[in-house]
């Protein structure tokens, strides 16, 4: 079972004993594998009890601290001993006994782990230790163990930093600790678990630590290696009593004269710590712009990257003028560098960007489905949990807080600026609708911190309803806004223009003059399209297709439910008319934002040279020339060249030589991102995709 982001493994023999529960009948519906597997969107730490109880049929005693939690799982899966068990150690029947296994187990299953050193040669799964006597994990969950990145027998601390941290605090990063960039956030190495106190401490300039924290020694020492002043004079402050627990530390900022390292720099010395044959061939891709370059690799460092963020590409530039720098450095570095400045040779070399090539050989269109049923890998500070994308849409001001959360790739994999720790909470949150902390809970002023930060008004409701929390907030004498926070708060409710960017330009106004067809049971696009075959001898056709949203392949947030395409021949009469099903939240299409962005504006142009002709009433043979035109351009009967020489030599168009050389350029570097646009809705209407589609044909 895969709970949450943590994997454990029951033999069939111990569920079959639970005939009723929900466990039971999902496993025994699954299809015989090598590797079945079942995903339960719960959280996997308070399953561990649950685990422990199917072996044994006993509790044990670390589960007393999260009872309500527990209970609640145990009603979802419908483990009725479970529950009963459960009441009577309620109602003060049952008592737990403290086993000698239960607490060592109970403290290595909350680590969360990141593998490093050495890397394997192939991707695979290491198998779960699990000691016979109860089944649990020896250590979960357990980061990249499932897809492991590296594969030696230690097993760190991570933390994912947010690179604007790390540009205030360069201190943060070295060579040693870097495991992995991303476009806003790096992945280090840290030297203990407390490591979180300082980086929530850097984010929000706040001392949050747990009520009676005893590590003190171990935090204090690891803040005076970091050397970062307002850092250690807080500490210094809070271990002298001269601040509350929730002490804002409004310290005056002192000048660095250390200052974060190119992205090139960083980037590169994360690969040049791995051999050749980690490696495989290297490939440079960028932006069309070539302002920003990436780098990629098909080796197994980078397939195991790809697995567990979705995405295996190292930003090197922010902007064009770098792409020099990195040249420089690269030619200072030695020939451990190599791969890496042949990969940038084969880049420079090309006059056109590979990705921008219009037919490359080895595309194929594509269209993915991304269901409310998707699992989405969340990472959070130092942590990491699996959950369905429909549990983050229960809460849509979650997703649009674009200040705290961003996609690594879109609907499979989010990066959230928090403590991961605390985090936890709020997925159960979001799960089950209710707030369930533990018994014993201490980090009250954090999670308040937290929840300001995520700003969803039921998650401050069910705090403020919270018993221990009401406790704690007595304990410290009053509802002042510093132990209430969000009192204060300004609540931003969700709005789409929030969550995602959309050009409002990007949709010129059509008006559709002859046929409009709406998906229906009683009516099927087979018939509509005759009926246009019958009335039209047609030379194309301009279609506005509505659809769920559509996103770009490479993780981008920029989306359009409504495409207007021009079209040379009816597909659509190929198109699936059953409805969407109602699970589908959005689509992507294989093509990264740019290329869609610039395919919907050829299509715009395509289609708007000639509505416009109609709109101005030009006379028939003119309109009818343009439509030609259009035509014979899209089915490649004409280049580029000789289409824009017509279209602007024709009367309405007024030519103009500077006018002609910046229209060329555009139609040839846009054009093939339409054609391809163009296979990817049509594959859409083929597999049923669309809610609606309208049609303009146009005669000849």
């Amino acid at each position: 079972f895969n709970v949450g982001g943590w994997h454990f493994s029951i033999p069939k023999s111990k569920i079959a004993q639970f005939p009723e529960s929900l466990l039971w009948k999902e496993s025994s519906a699954l299809v015989p594998s090598e590797n079945p597997r079942l995903f339960i969107d719960r959280d996997g730490f308070t399953f561990r009890h649950v685990h422990y109880y199917l072996h044994t049929s006993k509790l044990s005693f670390s589960s007393c601290a999260e009872l309500n939690l527990l209970y609640e799982q145990a009603l979802i899966l419908q483990l009725t001993p479970l529950l009963q068990t459960l009441d009577n150690l309620k109602e003060g029947k049952h008592n737990l006994r403290v086993r000698p296994a239960d607490i060592p187990i109970a403290e290595r299953a909350s680590m969360n782990y990141w593998r490093t050193q050495k890397c394997i040669s192939k991707p695979s799964e290491f198998p779960i230790k699990s000691p016979a006597f109860t089944g649990l994990h020896d250590k979960a969950p357990l980061g990249l163990m499932d897809t492991p990145l590296l594969d030696t027998e230690e097993e760190v601390h991570y933390c994912f930093l947010p690179l604007d941290l790390v540009g205030k605090y360069p201190t943060l990063v070295n060579d040693d600790n870097l495991l992995w960039l991303l476009e806003n956030a790096a992945l280090i190495e840290c030297e203990c678990s407390e490591f979180r106190f300082i980086v929530n401490f850097l984010r929000s300039e706040k001392i949050l630590l747990p009520d009676n924290f005893s590590n003190i020694d171990v935090l204090e020492a690891e803040v005076v290696t970091l050397g970062i002043p307002n850092l250690t004079n807080a500490v210094k402050l809070y271990r002298g009593n001269l601040v509350s627990l929730y002490f804002q530390c409004i310290l005056p900022f002192t000048f660095r004269l250390i200052v974060r390292p190119p992205l090139y720099v960083m980037a590169l010395g994360v690969l040049v710590k791995y051999p050749d044959s980690a490696l495989g061939q290297l490939h440079i891709e960028s932006t069309l712009d070539r302002n920003q370059l990436y780098i990629s690799g098909n080796g197994v460092l980078f397939q195991h990257v790809k697995n567990w963020l979705g995405t295996c590409r190292l930003p090197l530039t922010e902007n064009m003028s770098e792409i020099h720098e990195l040249c420089a450095y690269l030619d200072k570095r030695d020939i451990t560098y190599e791969p890496m400045k042949d990969a940038l040779k084969s880049y420079l070399k090309q006059k056109i960007p590979a990705e921008t090539k219009g037919h490359d050989e080895d595309w194929t269109a594509e269209v993915r489905v991304h269901s409310l049923h998707q699992i989405v890998k969340i990472y959070v500070g130092n942590h990491w949990y699996e959950t369905y994308l429909q549990t983050l849409l229960k809460c849509p001001e979650l997703l649009s807080n674009c200040k705290k959360v961003y996609w690594i790739t879109y609907g499979q994999s989010l990066l959230i600026h928090g403590d991961g720790q605390i985090f936890r909470h709020i997925l159960n949150f979001l799960r089950l609708g209710k707030l369930f902390l533990p018994s014993e809970f201490k980090e009250w002023s954090l999670f308040c911190q937290e929840a300001e930060e995520y700003r969803i008004p039921s998650l401050f409701e069910a705090l403020y309803q919270c018993d221990g929390y009401r406790l704690w907030v007595k304990k410290h004498e009053t509802y002042d806004e510093a132990s209430f926070p969000f009192r204060r708060l300004n609540i931003v409710t969700w709005d789409k223009a929030r969550e995602f960017s959309k050009d409002p330009k990007e949709f010129c106004r059509l008006y559709w003059l002859k046929i409009h067809i709406f998906l229906s049971p009683e009516t099927t696009i087979n018939d509509q399209t005759n009926m246009v075959t019958q009335e039209f001898n047609n030379v194309g056709f301009i279609l506005k297709v509505e659809h769920p949203p559509v996103v770009g392949s490479d993780g981008s947030c920029t989306w359009h439910e409504e495409s207007v395409v021009y079209s040379a021949g009816i597909k659509p009469a190929n198109a699936n008319s059953q409805p969407v099903a109602r699970d589908v939240v959005f689509l992507s299409f294989a093509l990264a934002r740019e290329e869609i962005f610039y395919a919907r504006k050829c299509h715009c142009f395509l289609t708007d040279i000639i509505l416009n002709s109609i709109r101005q009433k030009d006379a028939r043979e003119i309109t009818a020339k343009v439509v030609r035109l259009v035509h014979r351009l899209w089915t490649q009967q004409i280049t580029p060249k000789e289409f824009v020489a017509d279209v602007l030599n024709t009367k309405p168009f007024n030519d103009d030589r500077h006018v002609r050389e910046k229209l060329l350029r555009w139609v040839e570097f846009t054009l093939p991102f339409a054609w391809k646009y163009s296979h990817c809705i049509d594959l859409l209407l083929k597999k049923g995709y669309s809610k609606s589609i309208a049609y303009f044909g146009l005669g000849k």
